[in-house]
């Protein structure tokens, strides 16, 4: 029986609106996610708050819309009535583990096309860490993750989703409707002081407001367009008056005017404070910035402290120290690269994980970064020089860099089965180092080499040996020590004058003496007595150390040890910054450090 206690008795048109409903049936609709990835790949370099208002634009301006027959109001989030669209950024775990299960469920079946599947399937990698259920899952505790993975206790709900169908404030909505929301959001961006710290952020807030109701705007704009289409078409006469009747409800030809003259478009970098910070990237991929005070200085052997939180198969691979107002060029394995402000990259808190870099980056699933290059306004070095893992060299001038796309650029053209491992900036007339795992270096001046384009593949810059390969390349003068460490925690400081100077392309001479009790050589890097030194490892422990703690020794030597590792851990890289000589702590007081972070 129909319930007419509160709505009456149904007209003619919604019992046939209503049996068609019924009738349909509902699919899992595709388009949706499609925009939704096109519109997050275009602006990954904006503001979070900015890319979600984006999104909704780019799908309000794109989506497929109709207007059926019998209805009145107006309105659809999919291609078909009863279709369900798809929320890629929320998650994508649960549709992926079900994409074949869909029509065979007990309740709530949807039937879905092999084209759906595939289109799903294509975009599911770019979404794999950069959905609302990742970055919830990157900022948990070890502890509650624990929890969750054991099942004491489940967040489902509060990590898939994050819209909790509300709107704050809804009385001024209704209220004063989009128009009057508007002006009070365009009041509110006018009494910002944009030479507050904080105001940047609600500059950009009041902005991404004010593009989602441009895009409200626009859609219903679109609807009152069809409407006029199909009244032109129609010939009912009834029909074609409600159809009009709807056209000139949303006909209202206003546009609102977006000032976009803030961080998403920011030139006035005075409104970023200059700082200088530390930015940590781990080798799958999770990338933040840190205070450059976050790591004190250590005696040599101490055990490190906590520098960020990461799984057993992650670890942090790049540790720079740069301003915020300086770029960052990340060079992939792929020979690609990629820039980003260093106000760009987002500020977490020294133990935690950060954000996968594919928010900020178009990399593709298969690309590693391998090289960070920090390059400032006042920058003298005119070159770069790239270095392979089969021992190929190039130098490109820096300028071919200074434009580059957020999908990225070629940066060499790589030989097979090889890689990108090191990129370093040079004058046009330095003294070059590449370094292999069986610790021989070869050193040459850079005229040897010619100046290639972007695109250039190389020449031959180290002779390798049988299953050896190159592990860096490093800019030098005779002045210099090179800080050479090894993968089980051993180093060593050495004169760059004991190396003598060969030609490009032989195998060069012993740096390291690699036994089984320090390991192959894992890094090596140019130092000076300004430097502090910090060890990372592939668990994550991150030490810092005076530089002058670490001996300087001759080329045949195998190094003293320079951090007690655990059962099973690997140096895995090492980073270089500013020494502060009055901040030192041994051992017992960073284990103490370590304990109050935890």
């Amino acid at each position: 029986m129909e319930n007419t206690q509160h709505f009456g008795q149904l007209t003619e048109r919604m019992k046939a609106f209503r049996e068609e409903v019924l009738d349909e049936k509902p699919y899992v609709d595709g388009e949706r996610a499609v925009l939704a990835t096109e519109a997050y790949k275009e602006n990954l370099n904006q503001p979070r708050v900015m890319v979600r208002a984006r999104m909704l634009k780019k799908i309000l301006e794109n989506m497929s819309i109709y207007i059926e027959d019998k209805t009145l109001i107006v309105g659809n989030q999919s291609t078909k009535n009863c279709n369900a669209p798809v929320f890629p950024e929320y998650t994508m775990k649960f549709i992926m583990d079900e994409l074949d299960l869909f029509e065979k469920r007990d309740g709530d079946v949807f039937y879905i096309t092999e084209e759906t599947k595939q289109q799903l399937r294509d975009i599911a990698p770019f979404w794999e860490n950069n959905n609302l259920r990742a970055r919830g899952e990157a900022l948990l505790p070890d502890e509650v993750s624990v929890f969750m993975e054991t099942g004491v206790f489940g967040m489902e709900g509060k990590l898939n989703a994050g819209d909790a169908h509300l709107a704050v404030n809804y009385e001024r909505i209704l209220a004063q409707g989009l128009k009057g929301y508007e002006a009070y959001t365009r009041e509110m961006k006018e009494k910002l002081d944009l030479a507050q710290p904080d105001s940047v952020d609600k500059y950009v807030f009041y902005n991404s407001v004010l593009t989602v109701i441009e895009a409200v705007h626009t859609f219903a704009l679109r609807y009152s367009s069809l409407a006029k289409e199909m009244a032109e078409k129609e010939t009912n006469p009834a029909r074609k008056e409600e159809l009009l009747e709807i056209k000139a409800k949303y006909a209202d030809e206003r546009r609102t005017d977006i000032d976009m003259t803030a961080i998403e478009y920011i030139e006035n970098e005075s409104l970023i404070p200059e700082e200088n910070v530390m930015l940590a990237l781990t080798s799958k991929g999770y990338i933040k910035r840190t205070t450059a005070d976050t790591f004190k200085s250590q005696n040599r052997g101490g055990v490190g402290v906590k520098g960020m939180t990461t799984n057993e198969e992650d670890n942090v691979e790049h540790l720079i120290n740069l301003s915020t107002h300086d770029y960052a060029l990340f060079f992939t394995n792929k020979g690609k690269v990629y820039r980003l402000k260093g106000y760009e990259i987002p500020q977490f808190s020294r133990q935690s994980k950060g954000l996968p870099i594919i928010n900020l980056l178009q990399i593709e699933k298969d690309e590693l970064v391998n090289s960070v290059i920090k390059v400032s306004r006042d920058d003298e070095n005119k070159y770069l020089m790239f270095a392979t893992k089969g021992g190929i060299i190039k130098k490109t001038p820096l300028s071919e860099f200074e434009s580059i796309r957020q999908n990225g650029k070629i940066c060499i053209t790589l030989r097979e089965n090889d890689e990108l491992i090191a990129v370093r900036k040079t004058s046009g007339n330095d003294n070059i180092l590449l370094g292999s795992s069986d610790g021989r270096m070869v050193k040459f001046n850079e005229s040897e080499i010619r100046e290639m384009g972007r695109t250039a593949s190389g020449v031959k810059g180290i002779n390798l040996s049988e299953d050896a390969y190159c592990i860096g390349a490093e800019v030098t003068s005779d002045d210099n020590n090179i800080l050479i460490v090894t993968e089980n925690g051993y180093g060593k400081q050495t004169n760059v004058q004991d190396f003598r100077e060969t030609r490009r392309g032989s195998k060069g001479v012993k740096a390291l003496n690699v036994t089984d009790k320090n390991g192959k050589l894992c890094t090596f890097k140019v130092v000076d007595d300004s430097t502090d030194v910090v060890i990372i490892t592939d668990s994550g422990m991150v030490m810092r150390m005076p530089l002058a703690q670490i001996s300087v020794l001759g080329r045949v030597t195998q190094g003293v040890r320079l951090i007690n590792l655990k059962d099973g851990q690997k140096v895995s890289t090492i980073s270089l910054i500013k020494a502060e000589p009055d901040e030192v702590l041994n051992e017992s007081s960073t284990t103490e450090l370590e304990n109050n972070n935890q």
